[in-house]
């Protein structure tokens, strides 16, 4: 008995907000004509005769007495967390009903019903009133420990008819946490038919089926996915389904553990990205049986350079890093990971600063590399935000420093690794690198020995600075997952991606230039994060769904944060060879006020002026708005 009066109080609250209070409103619209019956038996000690009048008088009755409730905003108050309030509130809304229906009733002479038949209705309402809002508040209440554990129902459907598929509808039979409505399927064949009692529906009548039974959640495979599994996917999210995987759901004593992981499946599914094929030509051309050299090989995209570069056996990879721990990591993946390989490349792990002159002077003469893929920057907006004088020595002075050593030692080709946070920057960060964009284009006028690349990308999945670890941190925590504004768009790719194409940027032919990876189209980051909570089996809390597990909330654009990010200053693009590679052209401040200004700059950064450093980065980048 104890758990079907459990079953059914959850049930009740994992109703919608408009069906607990339609259910509400019904329930207090048959109270008030039972207790106008009841009160008139009570004054006259006859049975109310159910004749036309009688029934006008209940309706007259109850729309008054619901209106009133609505007044006084009785329908607003909580019925689990009724108090002393509600009762005060119920008084005098029945003062008030007592006042006006007997006004009414002695006025209109209808079915000739006593004056105080107002007085004893109200009586008897005001007493269903305390029974229900606070009787069954303290029945909830004893539930209380019981409840804080348990989750609302969830309409569950699987998709396959598979082993595990079958297995899981078994499970789903003695988990009083999930309500299995049955099986999606695309084999015609086998649409209509059952597995244990269960119907097997076609997923094309997934919208039908959804609005029928008010699915929350599918379970599925996520493992192993092709093309065909990533678009089910996406209908199922756009559906604004959950979805589980279904093998952690087999191997987890607790479902609600089933979180998104960017390593457990593609993370393409995630942002709708296509993937990329690589053009092996250029990804072997400045590679192949060469020495290169990577700075910042630690860092998120440093540390994928040099995955993909060992893959296209080099003759020497020189990791370059100022954080030991880093630099350590990577050296023992690479040699963990590519044992056999590694025997036959050099690997040398060099631990060292870009601004130091000497030590990146001894590094060139002594290694000789064909290429520098420079990723060292400091590049974390907030952090940089407070730190512009470091932004400045590093993002710089210290690419200014490689720069004016390349002409010296005879380096081939050098590549820069910039972003999309240098167009029309808001923060330090982005200015710097705008900067040093500016720096490579100059040094490609006077040192004709080196073919100079800029690359120029958005966001990459999974790196430090990525919205999707934060994301998933904060799901796993149980929320809330923060966003700064509903409107914020990025672009994302992957960042073995985004690796892949600098290599292949960087063995163009041409000269100097600034090349943007294709990016697609910017992605809402208020949908990324509603796509991984739904990949995570969970769904998301709001309004409409007060039951839901994981609520986002809005936090503001962050100091140097921009709504939406850029590519190019005028959005033109031209083609190159590769078709997920683009150039562009934009201008610059001249020359001799470009060099005057940076010495300027020099001297701010020395002082640790950081208004002087700002007032000079402003003149450099006139696009820099503070």
């Amino acid at each position: 008995m104890k758990k079907i009066l459990k079953d059914y109080i959850i049930f009740l609250l994992s109703l919608s907000k408009i069906n607990k209070l339609l259910l509400v409103i019904t329930a207090d619209a048959i109270a008030i004509v039972l207790s106008l019956y009841g009160s008139y038996f009570l004054r006259t000690n006859q049975y109310p005769i159910l004749n036309f009048q009688f029934y006008n008088i209940s309706i007259i009755s109850v729309l008054l007495l619901i209106t009133i409730f609505f007044t006084f905003g009785f329908y607003k108050k909580v019925l689990r967390h009724s108090n002393i309030e509600i009762i005060n509130s119920c008084g005098i809304a029945m003062f008030f009903y007592a006042i006006i229906f007997t006004i009414f009733i002695s006025f209109m002479n209808l079915y000739n019903l006593p004056r105080t038949i107002g007085v004893i209705q109200s009586t008897i309402i005001f007493s269903y009133v305390l029974f229900i809002r606070i009787i069954i508040k303290n029945v909830i209440n004893n539930f209380g420990g019981e409840l804080t554990k348990y989750k609302y129902v969830k309409n569950i459907m699987i998709y396959g008819t598979n082993k595990n598929e079958v297995a899981i509808s078994n499970i789903i039979k003695n988990n009083n946490k999930f309500r299995l409505i049955g099986f999606i399927e695309n084999d015609l064949q086998l649409v209509g038919r059952t597995i244990n009692n269960y119907k097997i529906y076609f997923f094309e009548d997934l919208k039908k089926i959804i609005k029928k039974y008010k699915v929350d959640a599918v379970i599925m495979s996520l493992n192993n996915l092709n093309m065909h599994k990533k678009n089910i996917i996406n209908k199922l999210i756009d559906s604004e389904l959950s979805v589980y995987n279904s093998l952690q759901f087999l191997n987890s004593s607790n479902e609600n553990k089933n979180f998104f992981n960017p390593n457990s499946f593609d993370v393409h599914t995630l942002i709708g990205r296509k993937e990329t094929v690589p053009n092996q030509k250029l990804l072997s051309k400045n590679i192949l049986q060469k020495n290169i050299l990577v700075t910042g090989a630690g860092g998120s995209i440093g540390s994928e350079l040099v995955r993909q570069i060992i893959k296209l056996k080099p003759l020497t990879l020189i990791l370059l890093d100022n954080n030991e721990f880093a630099l350590y990591k990577i050296n023992q993946e690479l040699n963990n990971n590519h044992s056999n390989t590694s025997k036959k490349i050099q690997i040398i792990s060099l631990l060292g600063s870009i601004v130091d002159n000497d030590r990146m002077s001894h590094i060139l003469e002594k290694y000789n590399p064909f290429v520098i893929f420079h990723a060292a920057a400091y590049k974390h907006v907030s952090i940089v935000e407070e730190n512009p004088g470091e932004a400045v020595k590093v993002n710089v002075f210290g690419t200014k420093n490689i720069l004016s050593l390349l002409g010296k030692y005879s380096i081939r080709n050098f590549v820069l690794v910039s972003t999309d946070k240098a167009v029309r920057p808001p923060n330090i960060m982005g200015a710097t690198k705008r900067i040093s964009e500016q720096l490579v284009q100059f040094e490609t006028t006077v040192n004709l020995k080196t073919k100079f690349s800029i690359v120029r990308f958005g966001n990459v999945l999974g790196s430090s600075g990525s919205v999707i670890p934060i994301f998933v941190e904060q799901i796993k925590s149980g929320g809330p997952v923060t966003v700064t504004h509903r409107d914020t768009t990025r672009f994302f790719m992957t960042i073995p991606e985004a690796a892949q194409l600098i290599l292949q940027a960087g063995a163009l032919p041409e000269k100097g230039s600034v090349y943007v990876l294709d990016m697609g189209i910017p992605l809402n980051i208020l949908s990324i994060a509603q796509r991984m909570i739904r990949l995570s089996g969970l769904s998301i809390k709001n309004d409409k769904n007060i039951n839901g597990d994981i609520e986002i909330i809005f936090t503001g654009l962050k100091p140097g944060e921009k709504m939406h990010e850029e590519l190019s200053l005028d959005g033109v693009f031209f083609k190159t060879k590769h078709p997920s590679i683009k150039k562009i052209s934009e201008n610059f401040m001249p020359i001799n006020n470009f060099n005057k200004e940076l010495i300027k700059l020099k001297k701010m950064t020395e002082k640790n002026d950081n208004i002087g450093i700002l007032k000079i980065i402003k003149k450099i980048v006139p696009e820099y708005k503070k």
